[in-house]
Order: C-alpha cells, then structure tokens, then sequence
C-alpha cells in the first residue's frame, strides 16, 4: 500500500503531561487493533486520544488518524488539539468540494463530525484503500443502533480502518443492547456475535416490577 511522506512532519509531541490514569490507559491500549476508553466523563479521554495519536503517528503504526465526533463538539475538539498537540487537524465538512482537497492533501490528522460517515461514504471507502488510517470515534453511543443509517456506515468503513478506538462515559445508555453495534464497530462480531436480535433477547431486562403490598391491620390491634 502506498504511504505518504512529507518535507516535514508534524511536531509529535505532548504540550501538556497526563495524569497517572490516562497513562494507564494509554499504555494498555495503545498497540491493540482495536480498544474502547469508557472512562466517567470529565476524566480527559480527549487527552488519551491525542496521546495515541501522537504515538501511532511516531510509531508508524497509522500514517493518518481521522477523529470522528459530533457536531457540536467540533470546535471544543480543535480547543483540545490546540491545548494538547502541536498537530492541527484538517475538517471535513459538508461541502463536498472542500472535502475532496482534504482528502488529497498528506494531512495526517483529520476531524469529521458523524454524518460525514454518511455523505462521504464512498469517498471514504476509496480513501481507507489508500492510506493506513486509524479512527477515533468520540462519544461512540451515536453508532449504538445498529438499524441506523449512520451505524450502517460505520460498518462498512471499520474492516478498513488500521486501528478503532471509540470513546464514551456512557457505553451503556439505557439498555445493555446499547453497547452491541458499538463493539461490533471494534471486532465485527467476536466477542458478542452477529445476530443484533439475539443479543438483544438475551441481555434484554424485563420491566422492573414493585410488588403491591396491601397493609392489613386486623381490627383485635386497634385500640
């Protein structure tokens, strides 16, 4: 596969230093095909995420990193970029025509928001076939219903994908299905199988039912 190379590359280095629980993810993640960081929010997990960029990228391990989140976090991603890397991320937008320059560009660091999935899926699939690319998906439960247009999408560009890593304090939102479509993204269907409607039966919880009690006082207590 080709590669892509440039005059000079991009200054790889952390701005800020983690805390000891980041390091701890970072270490364990960091050479694995595949990982999910379910870490509470407020913890950091765009400053693990940044950290494994700068490691794949200085590793050779990826030769570009596309970060997948959603759109109004686009500009709070570009605030941790700017506060963590010394890399700017190219944007993949809406406009079709701007995207194809992204695209052909040597950019080793790019952000999209999800529906970009969606609208450049083709480009996408064509481009994953041309570079050793490693996704971040942010806030990874906006993939969590496999019936979706968007999850659907996701599926088909993950096998290409060199390294997949989503993010989320929220794994499990509501139900325990929740996590399926999300850890397929990772394993296509290792760990908890192909068949979404089994999973579902058999992790699904009933309604939660609060047995009625009736009090009875019998009338020989009452004074």
């Amino acid at each position: 596969m080709p590669h892509i190379y440039l005059k000079k590359e991009p200054r790889l280095e952390a701005k800020q230093e983690a805390f000891s629980f980041q390091v701890e993810a970072f270490l364990a993640v960091r050479d694995l095909p595949y990982a999910a960081v379910f870490h509470e929010q407020g913890l950091g997990k765009s400053k693990i995420a940044v950290d494994l960029m700068h490691y794949w990228l200085s590793t050779k391990q990826a030769d570009t990193i596309l970060f997948v989140v959603k759109k109004g976090l686009l500009h709070n991603w570009e605030r941790e970029f700017a506060l963590h890397s010394y890399v700017k991320p190219r944007l993949l937008t809406q406009e079709r025509s701007s995207n194809f320059y992204v695209f052909n560009s040597p950019a080793r660091v790019m952000l999209a928001h999800y529906e970009i999935l969606k609208t450049e899926l083709d480009r996408l699939l064509v481009f994953l076939k041309t570079r050793d690319v490693a996704v971040v998906l942010d806030e990874s439960t906006k993939i969590k219903n496999p019936d979706s247009s968007l999850t659907q999408a996701a599926f088909k560009l993950a096998p290409l994908f060199k390294k997949r890593l989503i993010m989320t304090g929220t794994p499990v939102a509501n139900r325990p299905y929740d996590i399926w479509a999300q850890i397929w993204f990772l394993d296509q269907g290792k760990s908890l199988g192909d068949d979404f409607a089994e999973f579902k039966r058999q992790s699904d919880l009933p309604p939660f039912l609060v047995p009625v009690v009736k009090s009875h006082i019998p009338s020989s207590v009452v004074a």
